[in-house]
């Protein structure tokens, strides 16, 4: 049996005037019978069209979150990579790269292999530890060619070692900074393992740092967290405009030290020159006067002869200043004891039982070794310069 029609009046009722709905026919609007006067429809009409115009901004705004966060994300499907997709840790590390080689060299102890930057033409910058001992040597450039080397000259002192190679061109890529800051992101280039370059970053975790290198206590380090692997030794250390600011060294647990760009090329003229590199010399040992407000170095022994003895330093005088430095730890004293060429006349600042006086010396060379007495987390009681 065929279902009746309800009609206008079923039982649902009559049928929604279509100006009640969100979207409206265009056919729906015309005037027809039992339809609202046309100020009424006028004025639903008026609130219908706010209605969809918000409805759509609301759309509008959903779709462009949308394509945003898909923007961000990335897409494995997308045809090409955006600009955003490259990063500038890439970028630096790609420019950097052909003045870092691969230095291999064979010594008494056997093998061993580390990196080196170019600083100039002809001329690279190793390590003691990849060279200390070595007969020969050799460099693989960037682009695989090895070439003979020749060790110029070695200062344990800051663990730099000098190599001339002929033919090999090239300089360092990026221009020397000046100085970094503890937090500044840092980018790590040196000759990889299993690949031409490896690259790390970090951030710099000190400066002014000290680490022990065999019986040498090297000071005036740039630390970061940028993790090291084994050949990384003779890199170089970029701050996050690409700008060399250090040559990467022998750090402890495989964490990140350079020698700052500035002591570097220092220490290379000086070998380019002699052979060898000089650093001042004050002749005491001590320990960080923690004991004391505002830090300073306490003295636990004066060496015979020394340019501090000379200076009427004595044991348990406090070092809190030198050639206009304040001094707070005997990293401090250290790194700034041998940035000075022996002969530098500098001016000390000492406390004694609470009062304070100056004392002027002339550094002196400083020996082949300067061996710490002992070493912790905390005090480092060792020969300063």
């Amino acid at each position: 049996m065929p279902l009746e029609d309800p009609g206008d009046d079923g039982p649902n009722g009559p049928p929604p005037d279509p100006l009640d709905r969100l979207w409206v026919h265009p056919s729906e609007l015309s005037a027809r019978p039992g339809t609202r006067p046309p100020a009424a429809r006028s004025a639903v009409r008026s609130r219908d069209w706010w209605l969809m115009l918000a409805a759509g901004a609301t759309g509008a705004l959903v779709a462009t979150g949308a394509l945003a966060l898909a923007g961000l994300l990335g897409s494995e499907d997308s045809g090409s990579r955006s600009a955003a997709a490259t990063t500038p840790v890439a970028v630096l590390a790609a420019r950097a790269a052909p003045a870092v080689v691969a230095v291999f060299a064979v010594g008494t102890t056997g093998e061993r292999r580390g990196s080196g930057v170019v600083i100039d033409d002809d001329w690279v910058l190793a390590t003691c530890e990849t060279l200390g001992d070595a007969g020969t040597a050799t460099v693989t450039d960037a682009d695989g060619t090895i070439h003979a080397a020749t060790l110029r000259g070695l200062d344990r002192a800051t663990d730099l070692a000098l190599l001339h190679v002929d033919g090999l061109g090239g300089g360092l890529s990026a221009r020397a900074a000046g100085s970094v800051e503890v937090g500044e992101p840092v980018i790590a280039v040196a000759s990889g393992d299993a690949s031409p370059t490896f690259v790390a970053t970090g951030v710099v975790s000190a400066v002014a740092t000290m680490a022990t290198g065999g019986p040498i206590v090297r000071a005036g380090l740039i630390a970061t967290d940028a993790l090291m692997e084994g050949g990384s030794s003779g890199g170089v250390l970029l701050d996050g405009d690409g700008h060399a600011v250090g040559v990467l060294t022998t750090g402890t647990d495989r964490v990140g030290v350079a020698v700052p760009i500035r002591t570097a090329r220092d220490v290379a003229a000086q070998l380019r020159k002699t052979g060898k590199a000089g650093h001042g010399w004050l002749g005491v040992s001590g320990t960080d006067a923690l004991d004391r407000p505002g830090g300073g170095v306490r003295v636990t022994e004066v060496a015979a002869d020394s340019p501090a003895a000379g200076a009427g330093i004595r044991t348990d005088d406090v070092i809190v200043g030198f050639d206009g430095t304040p001094i707070t730890r005997m990293a401090d004293l250290i790194a700034a004891v041998r940035a000075l060429r022996p002969g530098a006349e500098v001016m000390l600042r000492i406390r004694t039982d609470g009062t304070t006086r100056t004392a002027s010396s002339t550094l002196h060379d400083m020996p082949s070794e300067v061996t710490p007495v002992s070493t912790s987390t905390t005090v480092l009681q060792t020969a300063a310069g």
